[in-house]
């Protein structure tokens, strides 16, 4: 017996269906179904007419239908993108930017062709939101940086050694209550390797967050104590510049359903770091 769609599978199909739509042409039922078929996305071709047509009869979708001739043609709508596209953020926009040029190599084939869509809908919206902007501002994959603390220092290893193998070594920040440890790992890695230290024992005697001024860089990539990823975001949205943070905390289900893991967003609401992260806007958990 089949298993009946639950509401989540729905919004999921919607996605999908929403990221394949393009713009400037139309595209018919049957040529989405192709799409989907080939990104392993198996949808029945009534089952899909049906959905088109909700989206179509609604300005939610922003879906225009060319009922002129059949088959049906659907595409975005010329006063404004999809639901998605007008909803995703600068910032939003810019961590897709970076999971598809630094991730490329560590997700299934599958699973990046099935995202291919969304990703290519981040980068319209972000290379328009900078089309006006200074050129040294558009260049933000050449400024990055990595900011850890303690422990936190280890999960960015493999994000620097990303970042280099897509072609852009990151500055590396580190702070480190009196000896720091896995140093010459990173500096093969990294553009440069600045250190502090609680104790002064070596590099900078004070906190990590003082060895870099936000504004030199277009996007700080943060990793350790609260304390610290809090101090980060506080300099970074003083100076404009995106900020993302990875979140620790205890996880018992990992899926998201035992609210173990839950941390409270500026907006009231709470998200499970093993689901909705670990890594978050600063912007939106500080």
């Amino acid at each position: 017996m089949p298993r009946k769609s639950s509401t989540l599978d729905e919004a999921v199909m919607l996605i999908q269906i929403l990221t394949r739509i393009p713009k400037g042409r139309l595209i018919t039922a049957q040529q989405l179904k192709q799409e989907l078929d080939a990104a392993g996305i198996p949808i029945r071709i009534r089952t899909l007419q049906r959905y088109l047509k909700t989206m179509a009869s609604t300005d939610v979708f922003g879906i225009d239908c060319d009922m002129r001739s059949r088959p049906y043609g659907y595409k975005q709508s010329t006063a404004g993108g999809t639901l998605l596209s007008q909803q995703m953020s600068v910032h939003e926009c810019l961590l897709l930017r970076l999971a598809q040029e630094h991730m490329r190599f560590m997700i299934p084939t599958t699973l990046s062709n099935s995202l291919s869509p969304l990703f290519d809908m981040a980068s319209q919206k972000f290379n328009e939101t900078l089309s006006a902007a200074p050129r040294n501002e558009k260049a933000w994959l050449k400024k990055i940086a990595v900011v850890g603390g303690g422990i936190g220092t280890a999960p960015m290893y493999q994000l620097t050694r990303e970042l280099a193998a897509g072609g852009v070594k990151p500055d590396v920040f580190f702070g480190f209550r009196d000896k720091p440890y896995c140093m010459e790992e990173y500096r093969s890695i990294a553009n440069s390797v600045k250190v502090s230290t609680d104790t002064g024992a070596v590099g900078f005697h004070g906190f990590v967050t003082q060895l870099y001024d936000p504004a030199d860089y277009d996007v700080v990539l943060v990793c350790g104590p609260t304390v610290m990823m809090r101090n980060a975001a506080r300099l970074c949205a003083e100076k404009g510049t995106p900020c993302f943070v990875s979140l620790e905390k205890k996880m018992a289900c990992g899926i998201g359903a035992c609210l173990g893991c839950t941390c409270e967003t500026r907006s009231g609401e709470g998200k499970s770091v093993c689901k909705n992260g670990p890594v978050f806007d600063a912007a939106e958990v500080f």
